[in-house]
């Protein structure tokens, strides 16, 4: 064990004022001495309560503190002086100090953490965001006041694992580090067992993947250091810590493995079970430095003490001190010795191993041996004998004793003892089993045992030979316990036997009784059977074939036979013995059969033909021809054919017989080929239709609309079709196209009408007349007026009429090709010419844009120095801008800012492509009003505090500030400084003006008063206390330290206590100002936790709680539950029954339908009645 001694090296320099109480000051340290670089704790051990500290630390880092308890590093070796004076509420003060050692040989502390100061220096992991970790006030710890608290009680999150980590520490240069804290737990029960982990980092806290240590209470104290306790749990003397007398001991882990790690993190985990809570107190990781000069003292583990062979045990170095070489012995292992630290050794066989370990330094050798330290475990071996009286047998075990016995007795029952008595239910045969069990495998071992009765005949025959004449071999299957047998053969030879397995003869074939009578001492029993002696096999069948189908019933009429090979003659076969097939096509097949006894074999067979309904087909290879034509048809018919019929009306023949006729059509016309096939399963018929034709004949006639023609195709006997429309356009193909033409004429249009028998050409004469296009060009389209344009009209010789419009121009119209236009004035105005002939008309229209000098004024709207300018007047698209302080703009809507007041000059200059003009504006502008506006150094602060104010107006020539109860309450300064004695909100005002006008800033500062903490508390029933907050401050925040272990930080909250007692209670207020505490001693007068005596156990959880709570039991057996839910006043306000009975009850109470308050919770089960209060918050 590492941990610290706890050594008081106390000097007492100054005592004064103290009063009565005030008896038994003190500071304390743990170590005597420690090496350089390491951190030292320092602590008030007084049993007054003091209310300011002043630590003095010569050579320490801090050198000065005020906290009650702090922890200090010392980097250089000396002997320093370490003072605290402390002064009391009452006004009694002390004063003391005491000499710290820091050289080698000693130990480094690399870390040390008192809680003292709670978490600061901890992260906090919290994964589900609710109850964790956090600093608690204890009683009986070493020293110190307070411990690292994790509520397990009032926790219900099963699985749920929260964690502290530690910071980085530095252990680079280290060769062995011990890892050391404190703890206290209590095991809520059975049920709810919490679990408590140490994991190591050695990449600075990136991952944690070494388990150092893990604990969980068992119940048999190897963890908790209280006993099992059903009230949340508070430490209240050292008997409730790890150091205490009937305590485990505190935790200890030997980190060496981790030495050299520049940035080690340690992980203290708690894993929930709804148990109850854990404290975590003085973590200390340290390391040897110095020349110790002492020798070590041997120790040693192992990874396994038992196993079964072969069996590899991993040896661990445990030895205190630094060895620096090391001998093993292994007697029975391999290797039988070893000179590492950690060696692995293999016992091969089973056994009991001594080990030895011899551990030296400079300083001397220690030696530590382990009789039979190694227990290796062979595999089980089972067997065992029996005696049988009667229907019981007596059973002995003869498998090595500590093994684990289980007998199977072969009728469903089962043993474990090693030497059974057992009664059989009947006369049998039974199987009797012996299982053998350790930890190393499992053997089994078995025995028939037979239970005497009546006997059961029983037989069967084997023949010997094939037919009549036959040998049979009788086969007696009689049960085990039959004495004497007495068969029976009529027809056979010999006629009667006494031999167990008699052979019988028989020589004609028939059916023939066989009897077995079998006797014992206990009675008998009969079995008759017939035998069937067999001849010879004849093989006879009849298929039964029906036309147009090709599934075949074949009927068996073979004798004597056993078993049936039928041939289908398509490959398939069958072993039926009345089979039905069915062929994939028509045919002639052959069809054998088989049959076969033990005799022999006989073959007949039967030939057959399957038709199908034949399909007619007629093939040409094609169906037009020329007159006269010799038609050859080919006969495409399939399937079998009984009778074929041809039939070509209008043909020389007409009729004609065979699979090869040829017809002669002399005269063009569409005719009909018929083909006609039959069998006896069907008939078809095929019809070809042909055509003979002659020259053919062409004509048309066609419509036009405009340039589109549709041309009528009168042709007769034409299969193909060839046009030329007489334009060089494309050949069509179509049998009565349309065609457009591109241009007005006369064209020569040829068609060609084509078939097998020759081609015939007709022409004709199309005329195209189109409509005219209306085209002129002007030289110009735009100009100043007065703007003259001069036209001519294009294409007029297919023109009829011109007609010219000119509206606005002079002439207005005209009607010549040629014509002249004069535009007066400024204008859009549109030219338009009109042509027409007998196909219709055209009409162009060209627009015509006439300009004059532009028309141009200024408008102006004045924002301050920002001047909004707007050209109007008849507009170009060029107006420039001239503002008068030496900028220019362009476009017809501008806005510009000016520098400052004065007179300005602005010139708009409009022009187009026929000049320019200008207009001019004089515009005078005025100062703009000021923006009041300021900022504070200080808003806000403890009163009395001092706030600057910072002028940021804008435009002011003036400036006036008022301050609400400030010193002073005015000020025309551009950045005043104001003191506000009195704590509260005040009203600041600023005015600014100039000669435009005035504007006004106003806004708030804040003096803020400090906290004084107080309250008062109101006592309930069954432990409940309600306090009411009486601090006083601005912004106040508060946590509340109820002495139970349990905190909150609620403005007036109701906290329940568990036990009897008076609690120190204390409230802590603070806002920015300060931090103010307040403590009071509270007495509680509450009846135990409801839950009844011995084993049985209920509780509900979380209580107080805001949404759901839970109620759980245990340990009333198989039990009913009803619950009731009652307010404070009475009223029943929910109720639930549950008439299953359960071991375990965890059901939930659906507070969060009610308000907050005080309720009780009434519990029926197990025959008995529990009422636990709970609190919604």
């Amino acid at each position: 064990m590492h941990n610290f001694p706890l050594t008081l090296l106390i000097s007492l320099l100054i005592f004064s004022g103290l009063t009565a109480q005030n008896t038994a000051p003190g500071i304390a340290t743990p170590w005597n001495s420690v090496c350089a670089e390491s951190y030292v704790a320092f602590f008030d051990t007084s049993s007054t309560i003091y209310t300011s500290w002043s630590w003095s630390f010569p050579g320490g880092t801090p050198s000065a503190s005020s906290l009650q308890h702090p922890v200090v590093y010392y980097p250089v070796e000396g002997t320093y002086i370490a003072t605290l004076n402390a002064q009391g509420a009452a006004g009694g003060s002390f004063g003391l100090s005491m000499p710290v050692t820091v050289g080698s040989p000693s130990e480094q502390v690399l870390f040390f953490e008192n809680f003292e100061e709670g978490l600061a220096q901890w992260e906090v992991i919290n994964p589900d965001g609710a109850t964790t970790w956090r600093p608690s006030v204890v009683g009986g710890a070493l020293l110190g006041s307070r411990a690292a608290l994790m509520p397990n009680y009032n926790y219900d999150a099963e699985g749920q694992a929260d964690a502290l980590i530690s910071p980085a520490i530095d252990c680079d240069g280290q060769e062995s580090l011990f890892l050391d804290l404190d703890y206290a737990y209590q095991r809520h029960s059975p049920l709810f067992v919490d679990t408590f982990r140490i994991y190591v980092s050695t990449d600075n806290g990136a991952t944690f993947p070494h388990l150092v240590y893990e604990g969980a209470e068992s119940g048999q104290g190897n963890f908790a250091t209280a006993p099992d306790g059903v009230s949340p749990f508070v430490p209240q003397s050292s008997e409730d810590w790890c150091f205490g007398e009937e305590s485990p001991g505190c935790i200890s882990v030997d980190l060496s493995p981790f030495s050299g790690t520049a940035a080690l993190r340690i992980k203290l985990e708690n894993t929930n079970q709804y148990g109850n809570n854990l404290y975590i107190d003085n973590v200390r990781l340290a390391g040897a430095c110095g020349d110790s000069s002492l020798p070590p003292v041997a120790a040693f583990s192992a990874d396994s003490i038992q196993g079964c062979a072969p069996m590899q045990v991993q040896f661990m170095d445990g030895s205190a001190g630094e060895p620096d070489s090391w001998q093993w012995f292994f007697p029975g292992g391999e290797p039988a010795s070893s000179t590492l630290p950690n060696p692995i050794v293999t016992y091969e066989s089973p056994g009991s191993y001594t080990v030895v370990l011899s551990v030296a330094n400079e300083a001397g050798s220690d030696t530590e041996i382990r009789q039979s330290y190694i227990e290796v475990q062979s595999e089980p071996s089972a067997a065992f004998s029996f005696n049988l009286n009667g229907s019981t047998a007596a059973f002995e075990s003869q498998a090595a004793p500590g093994t684990e016995l289980l007998w199977d007795f072969g009728t469903g029952e089962q043993a474990a003892s090693a030497n059974p008595v057992y009664t059989f239910p009947a006369p049998g045969s039974y199987l009797v089993t012996l299982e053998a069990m350790n930890k190393c495998g499992t053997a089994t071992f078995s025995v028939p045992v037979v239970v005497a009765g009546p006997p059961q005949a029983g037989f069967f025959t084997d023949f010997l030979s094939g037919c009549a004449p036959v040998l049979v071999q009788m086969i007696n299957t009689s049960s085990a316990d039959a004495a004497d047998f007495s068969w029976s053969f009529p027809g056979g030879f010999p006629e009667a036997s006494t031999e167990p397995d008699p052979i019988v003869s028989y020589e004609s074939p028939g059916t023939y009784e066989v009897q077995l009578v079998v006797s014992n001492s206990t009675g008998a029993d009969t079995l008759i059977q017939e035998i069937v002696v067999s001849g010879l096999p004849e093989s006879a069948f009849i298929p039964q074939v029906l036309p147009g189908n090709l599934t075949v019933s074949f009927i068996n009429n073979s004798i004597n036979g056993l078993t049936f090979e039928w041939d289908f003659g398509d490959g398939s076969s069958s072993t039926e013995v009345m089979p039905v097939h069915t062929y994939s096509s028509p045919g002639l097949y052959m069809v054998s059969l088989t049959v076969y006894n033990e005799c022999d074999a006989a073959t007949s067979t039967a030939e057959f033909r399957l038709v199908l309904p034949p399909d007619a087909s007629i093939q040409l290879p094609w169906d037009t021809f020329c007159a006269p034509a010799s038609i050859a048809p080919v006969d495409a018919a399939t399937g079998y054919v009984d009778t074929r019929l041809w039939i070509a009306q209008g043909a020389s023949p007409d009729t004609a017989y065979g699979d090869a006729p040829t017809f002669v059509y002399a005269s063009p016309g569409a005719y009909d080929i018929v083909l006609y096939v039959a069998n006896a399963a069907g008939e078809a018929t095929d019809t070809f239709p042909i055509w003979v034709t002659g020259q053919p004949e062409a004509a048309f006639t066609f419509e036009t609309d405009g340039a589109a023609v549709d041309f009528i195709n009168n042709s007769t006997g034409g299969l193909q079709w060839q046009w030329d429309f007489g334009d060089g356009s494309q050949l069509s193909g179509e049998e009565g196209p349309s065609h457009v033409y591109q241009a007005a004429g006369l064209y020569e249009v040829a068609l060609i009408a084509i078939n097998a028998c020759g081609a015939d050409t007709v022409m004709a004469a199309v005329e195209i007349i189109l409509p005219p296009a209306a085209q002129f060009v002007l030289a110009s389209s735009e100009g100043c007026a007065p703007f003259s344009v001069e036209v001519e009209a294009e294409g007029v010789a297919q023109t009829d009429e011109v007609l010219w419009l000119a509206p606005g121009a002079s002439p207005p119209f005209s009607n010549e090709p040629m014509a002249a236009f004069t535009y007066a004035a400024a204008g859009q105005y549109e030219l338009t010419l009109v042509v027409e002939n007998m196909a219709g008309a055209d009409t162009l229209v060209q627009p015509i844009s006439v300009e004059a000098l532009p028309i141009v004024g200024i408008e102006a709207e004045v924002e301050g120095y920002l001047v909004n300018f707007t050209a109007v007047g008849t507009l170009s698209s060029l107006l420039q801008w001239d503002f008068g302080d030496g900028a220019t703009g362009e476009g017809g809507e501008l806005s510009h800012l000016y520098a400052g007041p004065g007179d300005y000059e602005v010139v708009l200059t409009a022009a187009n492509s026929c000049g320019e003009t200008s207009d001019t504006l004089l515009l005078t502008l005025l100062p703009a009003p000021p923006t009041a506006a300021y900022e504070f150094l200080q808003g806000s602060g403890c009163a009395p505090f001092a706030a600057t104010f910072i002028n940021t107006s804008v435009g002011a020539d003036s400036l006036h500030w008022s301050f609400e109860n400030g010193l002073p309450p005015t000020s025309q300064e551009e950045m005043p400084t104001v003191v506000f004695e009195s704590p509260g909100t005040y009203q600041v005002e600023l005015v600014v003006w100039n000669e435009s006008g005035a504007d006004t800033a106003s806004g708030e500062v804040l003096a803020i008063a400090p906290p004084a903490a107080g309250f008062s508390w109101e006592p309930g029933d069954n432990g409940l206390v309600a306090f009411s907050n009486q601090s006083q401050g601005d912004s106040l925040g508060f946590e509340w330290d109820f002495g139970d272990g349990a905190f909150s930080s609620a403005e007036n909250p109701i906290h329940q206590y568990a036990i009897n007692g008076t609690y120190e209670v204390m409230l802590t207020a603070w806002n920015s100002c300060d931090t103010q505490k307040t403590t009071a001693m509270v007495s509680v007068l509450t009846e135990a936790r409801a839950e009844p005596v011995g084993q049985q156990h209920c509780r509900v959880q979380p209580n107080p709680t805001r949404g759901r709570a839970h109620f759980l039991a245990d340990g009333y057996g198989a039990a009913s539950l009803h619950l009731q839910l009652l307010h404070a006043t009475g009223q029943m306000v929910w109720a639930q029954a549950w008439p299953e009975k359960r071991q375990y009850w965890s059901v939930e109470v659906p507070v969060y339908r009610f308000p907050r308050g005080l309720y009780w919770l009434r519990a029926e089960i197990g025959g008995q009645v529990v009422t636990l209060p709970l609190v919604v918050q």
